[in-house]
Formats: C-alpha cells, sequence, structure tokens
C-alpha cells in the first residue's frame, strides 16, 4: 500500500484522530472522578445545617443532590461539551458561581443525556438541543452576552 495514502485523511489519520479521542476522553474522565471524590469529601465533611445552607445557596434539595452524585461525573462532561459546540466558551469564563452551578445542576439531574451526547457527536443540526436541553434558556443568555 502506498504509505501517502496512509497520511492526512487515510488510515492512519484517522487511527490518530481515534487514539486522540480516546485519550482525551480518558484524561476527562479521570478528572471528573478526582473532583467527583473531591466533592463527595466536601459534602461529607459539612454538618447538616451547613449542607442546608449551601444547598439553599445553589437552589438545591438532599434528593437533588444525591441524584447527581450518583450521576456527577457524565453531565459535567456533556456541559463542557456543549459550551464548546455553542461557541460560549468566554461568556461562560465570566459567570458568577451561581450561575454555573445552576448549569451544572440542570444537566446533573437531565433526564436527556443520551440525547445530548447524540446530539453532541452529530454535529449538524444546530439548534437541535433546543428541543431537549433544559439549560436551553440559559445558553440564549449567555449566547446573548457573546
Amino acid at each position: 500500500m502506498d504509505i501517502n495514502a496512509l497520511a492526512g485523511d487515510g488510515m492512519l489519520g484517522r487511527l490518530a484522530r481515534t487514539i486522540r479521542s480516546i485519550v482525551r476522553g480518558l484524561a476527562a474522565a479521570v478528572r471528573e472522578e478526582i473532583d467527583h471524590r473531591r466533592t463527595s469529601q466536601e459534602l461529607a465533611s459539612l454538618d447538616g445545617r451547613d449542607l442546608d445552607r449551601v444547598l439553599t445557596d445553589i437552589g438545591c434539595n438532599r434528593q437533588e443532590l444525591a441524584d447527581l452524585i450518583r450521576r456527577s461525573a457524565a453531565p459535567r462532561l456533556l456541559l463542557d461539551q456543549m459550551i464548546l459546540r455553542l461557541g460560549l466558551e468566554r461568556p461562560f469564563m465570566f459567570l458568577e458561581p451561581g450561575m454555573v452551578r445552576e448549569l451544572e445542576l440542570r444537566c446533573g439531574t437531565c433526564r436527556a443525556r443520551r440525547r445530548c451526547a447524540r446530539w453532541l457527536r452529530d454535529g449538524r443540526d444546530r439548534d437541535g438541543y433546543r428541543r431537549f436541553c433544559p439549560n436551553a434558556g440559559n445558553f440564549d443568555v449567555l449566547a446573548a452576552q457573546h
């Protein structure tokens, strides 16, 4: 087989892109797991009143918190991918912590995670997320600030 056919968009190029994608995904999963453990430890160290105060600040109840902890790694990765896909990196950097928590909470309790992941992979329908994403309105506000 001709070596030039293997380079660029050929088999080696596709293989290299696939490997890079897998490595990025694994690195993100490790970072998410570390963040998840750190958050769980921080929450476990709070007494009941402090925990209730934190939950009130972020607009979350104990059941929603339990759901978030149980399913926390994937939502943050999807949220990060959504922000990149929508080109909202710059306005997201300047968000107040309360708004970031709201985005994370909505993403963390979302029931359309598989649909979101498919939409992010697909790359076609620019506004398709509006049909399933509980953060669509927040993303519109961010885009207006852009």
